[in-house]
């Protein structure tokens, strides 16, 4: 199904929130996909497969344990990217102090990448984000890529390192609508159906739901 970018941040709030995300990380999360969707990267996809069996109980394990020093983990483990998005947002100016910050064990970490835009936009410097063997850089208005396949989704790797003063290559082109594939629009717009309050009597006879007359 084709969307157009608008629809997109839509569709991924109301997932996000339909998972259990509160509100304002699934906010988040819907400006993630579009900027990502917005540069051809898959981030829909990635969100997708984040939310799929996503456990709410279990966010405040996936965040960073302490970002007063540049090497973020989690108590769990693993680091959520949303969260941990949010936390690098927070810390711009101990990124300039430090040069860069490191993570442990992340999943999907492209979607920590619009996070990184938002950084560079407010220290005015590209910053770049790295991870297994490849790295992006954006300076918030474009992004560019160095290393393997930058449509490659990664669920989980070991380490993220996030630093200042990258280096823009060719930057992506960028798009206006775009076209999931149908397990992801299915995925995601299931979760979003459970943002919708059932209807009710009263509802019904202000116009909710199907009409009960002929």
């Amino acid at each position: 199904m084709t969307y157009a970018l608008s629809e997109l941040d839509v569709l991924g709030k109301k997932a996000a929130r339909g998972a259990g995300l509160p509100w304002g990380l699934a906010e988040d999360a819907g400006k993630v996909i579009r900027w990502l969707a917005s540069f051809g990267l898959p981030g829909p996809q990635s969100l997708s497969a984040m939310l799929n069996g996503f456990e709410p109980s279990h966010l405040t394990e996936q965040a960073p344990q302490s970002i007063g020093i540049p090497s973020w983990a989690a108590s769990s483990g693993v680091l959520n990217p949303l969260i941990t998005g949010a936390a690098l947002s927070d810390c711009a100016a101990r990124l300039r102090q430090w040069g860069q910050i490191t993570t442990g064990p992340m999943q999907h970490p492209l979607l920590l990448l619009p996070f990184t835009g938002a950084v560079a936009l407010n220290l005015g410097t590209p910053v770049s984000v790295q991870w297994a063997g490849i790295q992006f850089t954006t300076d918030g208005h474009a992004v560019s890529c160095q290393g393997h396949d930058p449509g490659r989704q990664e669920s989980h790797v070991c380490q993220t390192t996030v630093a200042i003063n990258g280096r823009m290559t060719q930057p992506f082109p960028k798009v206006r609508r775009v076209t999931l594939p149908q397990e992801t629009s299915d995925h995601l717009s299931s979760l979003a159906e459970r943002t919708l309050a059932p209807a009710t009597e009263a509802s019904r006879r202000l116009g909710a739901g199907a009409d009960t007359t002929d």
